[in-house]
């Protein structure tokens, strides 16, 4: 019964790519609607890099970034991304790189942190223009639509402005997304998917490179519905090199790193980085429901992204191109591996798609109007955009400014830090969400000897670092966290203080 239920509703569905033909298809003129599209980027854009200067970095992982991003100086080495005054293999080196070298120009640190995330930003609006376009040449009012929805993403902004890494990722795996498409029509376009893969994965991870595989495998899966395959791309010599160019170019890091530092690199980076992280094995940290999943997808708008995702399922069969009913499917995908993952996942990951899923709105909203009158349909995507916050966000809406506790934590680090001498290890009392200091922030503003130093996470720790913890010690530790730490400690003595953090020295019991 099923099984002919499921066979009645796949013939309904292909009865309905070929009733009519595609809509949208043939190509419009574009000349008014680009220059709408260049003009709304540039107005958003230019509206946001006021705020590049504003406050300072905030995010637990923007530390991170700002520990790698000095670490090529520090250690004058930029063949290596250095983690915690060590070599570390869990990111790539691009956007440090980047960010490494505008402060090494003399750009302010905030602005120089921020800027590399506001040019992907820049980028990402744009290739969400070109997205549209590619999937509904005939509806080009849909380019400027689909800019002014992404552009009203607060957490797009929100990321944009700030030192973390995914709007750099939202750019490459955008960038993968629109040269497959345009591998689907010219073979010759398969070496910029290869460049696209390679460079996003030395910018954050090889998501292009599982977004590819993903798509080619549900592109033939959906197959009885438009009639291609994988199979004539297999035919031409571009798509055979570009796919090895892809895996090349995904490797080089990190066999680069082995070759430096040995297979940690390797273990680290997609080991502990990608494949613990999302395999749905093991021991789950966390077992996430639907409301967990909907806090993830969904983030803090719910109107935005309720509509762009119910857009992108209907996109395919609004437009009636079943070769297009891939992409719906990706990201369901992606939201089922969310669901499953066995280790720590976040919102922001979800920002990866939010062009993808703008420009599927944009077109369905275009689509909804009559030929000539296409450019109602940005009137649509204005209506949404306004309920939604607008492109224009004001400070208040994009955490600008540290936490007091925050900026406490770096008073602290910058006062203990003359003391720490070249022969003392620095141990910093973590045993709490609000006493927990990031690692990034250690390593900046506390272990001034460049040695590695040890967060603990609670006081039993101390007997996994035994080797590390050898000789004299100087410690930072909140005022709570310290007699936690006192009995397996010797010679301890407070030399300092900093509001509710002290400083002390000792060494650990044998």
């Amino acid at each position: 019964m099923l099984k002919q239920t499921l066979a009645r509703l796949s013939d309904r569905i292909k009865e309905h790519f070929q009733a009519k033909p595609p809509l949208g298809a043939v190509p419009g003129p574009v000349l008014l609607p680009a220059i709408v599209t260049v003009l709304l980027i540039a107005a958003v854009w230019i509206w946001h890099l006021q705020y590049l200067p504003q406050g300072a970095i905030r995010h637990f992982d923007e530390f991170h970034t700002l520990d790698r991003s000095m670490g090529f100086a520090r250690f004058d080495d930029w063949t290596t991304v250095y983690n915690n005054n060590r070599p570390g293999f869990r990111k790539p080196p691009l956007q440090y790189w980047m960010i490494g070298g505008l402060i090494e120009a003399g750009v302010d640190q905030t602005v120089a942190l921020r800027l590399p995330s506001m040019l992907f930003m820049l980028g990402t609006l744009g290739l969400c223009a070109w997205l549209a376009l590619l999937l509904a040449p005939g509806l080009p009012w849909a380019m400027p639509a689909a800019v002014l929805l992404c552009a009203s993403s607060v957490e797009l902004w929100g990321h944009a402005v700030s030192a973390m890494l995914d709007v750099g990722a939202t750019f490459f795996l955008t960038l993968t997304l629109i040269t497959m498409l345009k591998a689907f029509q010219n073979p010759r376009w398969w070496y910029a998917v290869a460049l696209s893969i390679t460079l996003g994965a030395l910018q954050k991870a090889p998501v292009g490179l599982v977004i590819l595989w993903l798509g080619l495998w549900l592109y033939n899966r959906t197959a009885a519905y438009h009639g291609g395959t994988t199979a004539r791309f297999k035919e031409t010599p571009h798509y055979k090199r570009a796919i090895w160019l892809s895996i090349a170019g995904v490797l080089v890091w990190p066999l680069f790193q082995s070759l430096l530092h040995g297979g940690i690199a390797i273990q680290d980076l997609y080991g502990r980085q990608m494949v613990e992280r999302f395999a749905p094995v093991g021991p789950v940290v966390k077992q996430r429901t639907g409301s967990d999943l909907y806090d993830l997808i969904i983030a803090s708008e719910p109107l935005l992204r309720s509509l762009m995702i119910v857009a992108l399922a209907w996109l395919p069969f609004r437009l009636r191109q079943a070769d297009l009913l891939f992409l719906p499917g990706l990201f369901a995908i992606f939201a089922l591996a969310m669901l499953l993952a066995n280790g720590s996942v976040y919102a922001r990951y979800t920002l990866l798609f939010v062009p993808l899923l703008a420009a599927a709105l944009g077109v369905v909203l275009v689509s909804l109007c009559a030929r000539r009158w296409q450019v109602l349909g940005l009137g649509l995507a204005a209506l949404i955009s306004a309920g939604a916050g607008g492109p224009f966000r004001p400070a208040a809406d994009l955490t600008l400014y540290p936490s007091d506790l925050t900026l406490a934590k770096i008073a602290a680090l910058s006062k203990m830090a003359p003391g720490l001498q070249q022969d003392e290890t620095l141990v910093v009392c973590n045993f709490t969400r609000e006493s927990r200091f990031p690692d990034g922030m250690i390593s900046v503003y506390g272990a001034v000897n460049d040695k590695p130093f040890v967060g603990l996470k609670t006081p039993d720790r101390v007997d996994g670092y035994r080797e590390r913890l050898r000789g004299k010690l100087r410690g930072v530790c909140h005022q709570d966290d310290l007699p936690q730490l006192a009995p397996r400690l010797r010679d301890l003595q407070v030399v300092g203080q900093d509001g509710a953090f002290l400083f002390w020295t000792g060494r650990i019991k044998r």
